[in-house]
């Protein structure tokens, strides 16, 4: 029974990704966690709008395949995030637009200019670059992956992982939103970041939250 709900939920928030724009052609993978174990990811060269249960794998933590689907090629960065955060159950990855503009791009997001990123995501972190796919992933995104749970994969996308899809897909949109936000701000020129005495204030807002 909890298969077939996170099956459905993976399909919602697939094509609700797809809608938003941040899943272009058969590109980003989602997934979600069955057991300490075992996960389900979307297929191969799938279509995320149109994405059916019979298109959800089901795969171990070590690479085993588990159902006749192929998993999607980047199954190893859901892995490493399921063995490495036992609390964290989901898991996305897209390619949002602005996300993606600072992917490859030498300018870093490090400046609060909005009240929502230091409750929300406090930290977008880029990871270095590997090749989609590859056993490189797990190093490239391991010192990025232990401070933000929103990770700008280099010269690729988007990272997130939370407690549950709902917080995830969340997050996706707070993360691209605010990179949205920053790209403009550079354009606009003379941003004005939130003082660093009223960090604390958001802080502790923040501790309110269980993503």
């Amino acid at each position: 029974m909890r298969k077939e709900i996170l099956k459905k939920e993976i399909a919602d928030y697939s094509r609700r990704l797809k809608e938003l724009g941040f899943l272009s052609g058969f590109s980003g993978n989602i997934s979600a966690k069955v057991s300490d174990k075992n996960f389900l990811i979307t297929a191969s060269g799938i279509d995320k709008g149109n994405l059916s249960k019979e298109n959800i794998c089901e795969m171990d933590v070590s690479g085993k395949v588990l159902s006749a689907k192929k998993p999607s090629s980047e199954w190893r960065l859901h892995a490493f995030i399921y063995k490495n955060f036992p609390k964290v159950n989901a898991v996305i990855h897209t390619h949002p637009p602005f996300i993606s503009v600072f992917s490859c791009s030498k300018i870093k997001i490090d400046k609060p200019l909005m009240a929502e990123f230091e409750i929300m995501l406090k930290k977008l972190p880029k990871s270095a670059y590997f090749t989609p796919g590859s056993p490189a992933c797990e190093k490239a995104v391991a010192r990025a992956c232990k401070t933000s749970q929103t990770v700008i994969l280099a010269n690729h996308g988007l990272l997130v992982y939370a407690r549950n899809l709902k917080n995830a897909f969340a997050l996706t949109e707070e993360a691209e939103h605010f990179a949205k936000i920053y790209w403009l701000s550079i354009i606009l020129g003379r941003s004005e970041p939130i003082k660093k005495s009223k960090i604390p204030e958001l802080q502790k807002l923040a501790e309110q939250f269980d993503l």
